[in-house]
């Protein structure tokens, strides 16, 4: 084979490497546990179940999460329906299934709900999640010391310039 049929047999691959249906990203291993609140527990029940329901106990110091899967893959999308009124939600998938993570705003503590429409990979029905949030205080963070101010050093006072004129 030479250079140009080279060429043409790269260019065919990546031709069809790029038509292929992109898989949904997976993030493996445990590594997306920073800044997990120090209690967290969840619980779902069966995604097949007529009303899916999800509860979450948590101390607000972090995010907490809710693993769901449709059988045994992450679902395909995951669209907040209704927004928690005291803090935030995200949905990424890992190790096989859809996380949906909850971090309440600072210092909030007491219940909170929301709901996520997920849409499964293929022509599977959309199901909608409930989840009940129970946020309790957590570990006050550390608060740092103020770094001492700098010294200041007093004001260079200069003597005004002398002004001369060109003798006549």
């Amino acid at each position: 084979m030479n250079y140009r049929h080279l060429c043409l047999a790269a260019l065919a691959t990546l031709a069809v490497q790029g038509c292929a249906t992109p898989s949904v990203p997976q993030i493996a291993g445990d590594e997306l546990l920073d800044g997990q609140a120090k209690t967290c527990t969840a619980s779902t029940t069966d995604m097949t179940a007529a009303s899916p329901s999800g509860t979450i106990a948590m101390t607000n110091d972090g995010w907490c999460g809710v693993y769901v899967t449709d059988g045994s893959k992450p679902f395909q999308l995951a669209l907040l329906g209704t927004r928690p009124a005291h803090g935030r939600v995200y949905t990424q998938p890992v190790n096989g299934r859809t996380r949906i993570e909850y971090t309440p705003y600072d210092r909030y503590t007491g219940s909170d709900e929301f709901s996520v429409l997920l849409r499964p990979v293929g022509n599977g029905p959309e199901r909608t999640l409930q989840v009940a949030v129970t946020v309790t205080a957590g570990a006050a963070p550390a608060v740092a010391e103020p770094a001492a101010k700098p010294a200041t050093k007093a004001p260079v006072r200069r003597a005004p310039a002398k002004r001369t004129t060109p003798a006549r």
